[in-house]
């Protein structure tokens, strides 16, 4: 009895090492990669529908739980997006509260908060958002001029090699300069037409 386990056992184990090993297949990497890849083109394109299709991938990917980093890209992503609706006057647009609730997904230490200040001080483009909008950034429009070195000092390490904290600077100086050329003189003459 013994001698014949021992002979199946033999055989089984002969037999699972003749057979073929499976092979890896490394195209869901590549793929993966090169996903990612044009997702990172079109967010340097920049262009509104780009960063809403490179969105789409930063979340697919990130849901799939594939690359831990398409999470980051996805917040950085929605930061942009409500740059660019402020910039174009997308006044329905919500890229700004979809950034906060990505971020809020992310572990403790990740911080957005001066991201979105720098986004709220923008002014929208006039076209198609509400007066009442425009007046609601007046608020934070105020606030700038307060915590316009503060918000400067955090960005400027970062925009040497981070996109999204270069472009927020940017944003961040032409929205102070522009402020700033916009001041009047109290003594100026008020000009009826």
């Amino acid at each position: 009895m013994r001698t014949v386990c021992l002979v199946l056992t033999v055989a089984a184990l002969g037999a699972g090492a003749c057979a073929p090993r499976p092979r890896l297949d490394p195209r869901p990497g590549i793929a993966l990669t090169a996903e990612l890849a044009r997702a990172d083109a079109l967010v340097a394109e920049g262009c509104y529908a780009c960063l809403m299709n490179a969105l789409a991938t930063y979340e697919r990917v990130a849901a799939a739980g594939d690359a831990p980093a398409a999470g980051l890209r996805a917040i950085d992503t929605a930061l942009l997006l409500a740059l660019r609706e402020r910039e174009l006057g997308l006044g329905r647009g919500r890229s700004l509260e979809h950034a906060v609730d990505l971020a809020a997904h992310q572990p403790v230490p990740y911080d957005i908060s001066t991201f979105l200040s720098v986004t709220e001080v923008q002014a929208w483009h006039a076209y198609g958002v509400p007066r009442e909008q425009i007046d609601l950034a007046m608020g934070p429009l105020r606030q700038m001029h307060s915590s316009w070195p503060e918000w400067r000092a955090c960005l400027v390490p970062a925009a040497a090699h981070d996109f999204v904290g270069a472009y927020h600077l940017l944003s961040l100086d032409c929205t102070a300069r522009y402020s700033n050329f916009r001041r009047f003189s109290t003594s100026a003459r008020v000009i009826v037409r």
